[in-house]
């Protein structure tokens, strides 16, 4: 154990002591046990707001309200006076004032809650665990609710969030069913690492990897993907360190809190939701149909007949699901169980998508001042993929397209055996189609436990367990003789286990001392991971199987890895007159991927909120016009880890030698001295009400500076090695958010809910300590270089006449300049989204989004293979078969990268939705509270220039460096959805 976590040790405890000491005093006051009672219902229409939360501030006391929107507060508090808080989803919170005295039983009376439209006045929970209003954040959290994710009938949960959250860069990156997403919170805050937020469910901290286990092309689907839209409650979405800070050295990225739904308080509901849709493709190429093969100057030029294959690759897909829940519960016992199952084709022929996904979660009070909580999430998928070929390896379906001239007839013969296309080095696309195999399994199982403990009335323990563990296995299946690359047929296996491990203890203390109120958290944490890859490989199959015994030379790899963090944090928030807010917190992190030395790191945040409209004279200044104003300021740092587990161990290499085993030292040496990359961040902002809160806004300026940056860094020889991973880069990231959301309309007849989102974000890499560099699996083209964005394009252009015009040869052709250049920014300028939301007569109700990027480059491979003359298929390239191009044009213009960046700006119709409820006669007669019928379109349509599929999607999937590289891609699909909802 180092000298330098000792102290820290040391140091740590005497705070908590001395603070929890301190304060504890105030307990020692003469306490008396009072019954509060009360009544909370819907301002508007006098209902019972069953299930409504009641607390006292300054205490860990509350009750929820019964059938009658009745509730009873057992409490032991000291005499004084306290503020009551009652809250109700979907509604503004009332501060009601408690004098407590000598009478033991004190009724607050009937608290009618007026609806909260734009959801101003929400609770979030933040890094410790502890639930707190919006208003006393100094920092800017996100939040969705989970009926918002579920109606948006997106293919994956995080899918969902696109144009939803301001400053969030969500992108799906491909089409496929299952396929990955990559989310940006605020830029990118590392080079070497993953640039994905930390996702936690109910509190547990769960994997989220990309695990391309065999190699099909570059697309790969994430483990977020594996749970249930339908079961989210709310999402929570903290992009600053100044919130992220108490995540330590894993939140450079920002944090996704993912909040499952809970049983309510009254009689059995049962809800059963079936959808069936299907999908097409929005925008295919135009390919090239001229009845030539070559261009008239060559006189050994036929007649051809040409194809679109891509009417054999593209299908219409359908899908389908059914979900089943029941949830209820008395004041004792709340519980949530569903199941779901979901079949969903790609629009690539023969893939698909299979998921089972059950959940049970149960809130038990063990007695007045002990409760337990516990969530069970079980998920088996299956997929049926087809290779993509794409950015790393040539053979797949859409690579194949490309690469093979569309005057050959690929279809099978009437024994149905498949030609060899022309170009032998790449495949027959329909027979891959048709004959390899590419399945997925996935089985998942996600729990949880919390105990939640108050004895005293202001003081609260938190203990929380969390376990995820999946096995991921991945086949891969070419049969003899239909590649070149694999003539002899080839069969590969891989599986993946993973297995994640939280453990956190959380105090809550709070005090109440005149106009000053006092919390203070204190918090313990240790996580654990640990993964096992194994992958066997066979060739020289025989002819009428693929299974791994049936080849002949084999290979097989195993790898696996450990991680372990620890951690501690304290954190003090004083409030005064539930006006100004004051946040301080600390948090000490050690991980094992850190040397000894530097294994320890401190992570400070502090944060202050001001809101100026409950100061006494803001009303009488302002009136309605400007009823709502906080001010907030937040500043903090938080850490990244390095990408490899085992980066600060030189690693040997097995290597035979005279056929004795041997081992070799890798090219990278190992360095004990790694620390956390550090991101420290400012931001400020400010939310306004305008008329009555008819109209809110939320405007955020930040500036994330990133020092620490693991970076590889280039050894002389005489080393032995090449290079070490050190810390040696910097980066920035500068931008802002604005949050518009206003109430157009509402009335009895009509309620119009319409929200303008606009972000952006800079981002610059200020120190590279070596040269620039290209990312990996980019073909050159995404690089990284000081004073650039990072993975900005880079390339040759064309050379031009002083006037801009193209410079070309004798011969007519384009001349490529041999000096490269940069060519563009795959990173967008702005981020911004528009949505409307209509209810008429409360039964019909419509929702509308429109979201894009603008500003961003796109690098279309893809078109640059397709318009290359060896292949020709693109529409393009019949100007040179024609003559109208000289011969040599398209051969020239393929070397001259500046041709294939196009403007990836897009605006898109992401969502379309109708839906109409029923709680009549009718359903009644049924024995159904309601029904709901709801159409929902997505991807709809784009407006953009770009040339290709889609100018959203990317080859790299979550690449960090690799961005609007298109090369293969599938294409996101159009779909359109029909729902049916009965709610018992």
């Amino acid at each position: 154990m180092s000298a330098s976590y000792k102290s820290w040790k040391c140091v740590w405890e005497l705070i908590v002591v001395c603070v929890f000491l301190a304060q504890l005093t105030q307990a020692q006051q003469t306490r008396q046990t009072y019954t509060i009672t009360g009544t909370v219902t819907d301002a508007k229409t006098g209902e019972a707001l069953v299930g409504a939360n009641v607390t006292i501030r300054g205490t860990s006391v509350g009750a929820s309200a019964d059938r009658e929107g009745k509730y009873t507060i057992l409490a032991t508090l000291s005499p004084g006076s306290y503020r009551v808080a009652h809250s109700f989803v979907g509604y503004k919170t009332k501060v009601t004032d408690l004098q407590l005295a000598q009478q033991a039983i004190v009724e607050v009376g009937k608290i009618g809650l007026d609806e909260d439209l734009l959801q101003i006045q929400e609770v979030v929970v933040t890094g410790t665990g502890s639930a707190m209003e919006k208003e006393r954040l100094g920092n800017a959290v996100a939040t969705l609710a989970g009926s918002r994710i579920a109606d948006a009938f997106a293919p994956t949960l995080d899918a969902a969030l696109v144009g939803k959250i301001a400053g969030a860069q969500v992108q799906q990156n491909s089409g496929t069913p299952g396929g990955g997403v990559s989310v940006r919170l605020r830029g990118t805050s590392t080079i070497s690492a993953s640039a994905e937020p930390l996702y936690i469910i109910d509190g547990v901290i769960v994997d989220n990897s990309s695990n391309e286990l065999v190699n099909l092309g570059g697309y790969v689907g994430n483990r977020i993907a594996d749970l249930n839209p339908n079961d989210v409650d709310r999402i929570e979405v903290v992009k600053g360190a100044a919130a992220a800070a108490l995540y330590g050295s894993r939140a450079n990225n920002g944090v996704i809190q993912i909040f499952t739904k809970r049983g309510q308080l009254g009689t059995p509901r049962v809800s059963y939701r079936t959808q069936a849709g299907m999908g097409d493709i929005r925008k295919t190429y135009e390919v090239n149909m001229y009845g030539f093969d070559k261009p008239p100057s060559d006189a050994t030029r036929k007649q051809v007949t040409r194809s679109d294959y891509q009417k054999d690759i593209f299908r219409t897909a359908y899908q389908y699901e059914n979900h089943l829940a029941m949830s209820g519960g008395n004041e004792d016992t709340k519980y949530y169980v569903s199941g779901t199952q979901t079949s969903e084709q790609g629009i690539v022929n023969a893939s698909d998508y299979q998921k089972i996904n059950f959940r049970a979660n149960l809130d038990q009070f063990v007695n007045s001042w002990l409760k337990l909580a516990a969530g069970a999430n079980y998920v088996y998928s299956f997929s049926d993929r087809v290779p993509n070929g794409g950015i790393v390896g040539g053979e797949g379906v859409i690579t194949n397209f490309a690469f093979q001239p569309n005057w050959a007839d690929l279809r099978p013969n009437a024994e149905g055996k498949y030609p060899t296309p022309p170009f032998a080095a790449f495949a027959n696309e329909l027979e891959v189609l048709d004959l390899w195999k590419a399945p997925l399994r996935v089985n998942r199982f996600i729990g949880s436990l919390q105990f939640t403990a108050t004895p005293m009335s202001n003081l609260s323990l938190e203990y929380r367990a969390g376990y995820d563990q999946y096995r991921e296995n991945a086949t891969r299946e070419i049969p003899v003789g239909s590649s070149a690359g694999y003539i002899t047929g080839f069969s590969q296996q891989a599986t993946k286990d993973a297995l994640q491990l939280n453990s956190d203890l959380t105090a809550t203390h709070t005090v109440m001392m005149d106009d000053l109120g006092f919390t203070t958290v204190a918090g313990f944490s240790h996580s654990y991971y640990e993964g096992t890859t194994i992958i066997a490989s066979v060739r020289d199959l025989i002819p009428v199987s693929t299974i791994l015994s049936s080849g002949a030379t084999a290979t097989a790899a195993e790898y696996r890895e450990k991680r372990v963090i620890y951690g501690s944090f304290l954190q003090e928030t004083v409030g005064y007159q539930d006006k100004l807010f004051l946040t301080g917190a600390l948090r000490v992190d050690g991980a094992s991927t850190f040397g000894e030395d530097d294994r320890f790191q401190l992570f400070p945040k502090a944060s202050l909120s001001y809101v100026l409209s409950n100061e006494e004279w803001w009303g009488e200044t302002f009136g309605s016009t400007l009823n709502r104003f906080k001010f907030r300021l937040a500043w903090g740092q938080s850490g990244g880890q390095p990408a490899g587990t085992y980066d600060r161990f030189s690693v040997y290499l097995q290597q035979s030698n005279s056929n004795r085993p041997g081992l070799v030292n890798s090219v990278l040496l190992g360095n004990q001295n790694l620390k956390p990359e550090r991101m420290t961040e400012i931001e400020v902002g400010a939310d306004f009400g305008l008329f009555n809160d008819r109209i809110s806004i939320e405007a955020t300026y930040y500036e994330k500076q990133v020092k620490d940056l693991l970076l590889q860094r280039t050894l002389p020889p005489s080393t032995g090695f090449s290079g070490i991973l050190d810390n040696v880069g910097e980066l920035e990231n500068k931008g802002f958010e604005l949050m518009i959301k206003g109430i157009a309309w509402n009335d009895d007849m009509l309620q119009w809910i319409s929200s303008f989102t606009v972000s952006q974000n800079k981002n610059k890499v200020t120190k590279l300590n070596g040269p620039a560099f290209a990312a990996a699996n980019s073909f050159g083209i995404s690089r990284v270089a000081q004073g650039e964005p990072l993975g900005f394009f880079y390339g040759p252009k064309y050379l031009r006449q002083t006037d801009g015009s193209l410079l070309l040869d004798a011969q007519g052709r384009p001349q490529r300049n041999p000096v490269a250049e940069k060519l563009g920014d795959p990173n967008p300028d702005y981020i911004l989204a528009f949505t409307n939301e209509f209810q008429v007569y409360k039964n019909l109700s419509v929702y509308v989004q429109f979201d894009g990027m603008m500003g961003q480059d796109v690098f279309n491979f893809t078109r640059r293979i397709l318009e290359t003359p060896a292949f020709g298929n693109g529409k393009g390239y019949e100007r040179e078969l024609s003559g109208e191009l000289p011969v040599g044009y398209y051969n020239n213009r393929r070397t001259v990268f500046e041709e294939y960046v196009e403007d990836g700006s897009f605006i898109k119709l992401r969502e379309l939705s109708i839906g109409y409820l029923m709680d009549n006669e009718f359903t009644q007669g049924l024995g159904l509270r309601n029904l709901q019928v709801r159409l929902t379109g997505r991807n709809l349509f784009s407006i953009d220039d770009y040339s290709g599929y889609d100018p959203e999607i990317n080859a790299a999937s979550q690449s960090t460096l690799v961005r609007g590289f298109d090369w293969s891609t599938v294409p996101l699909p159009r779909t359109w959805i029909l729902s049916l909802t009965l709610n018992l």
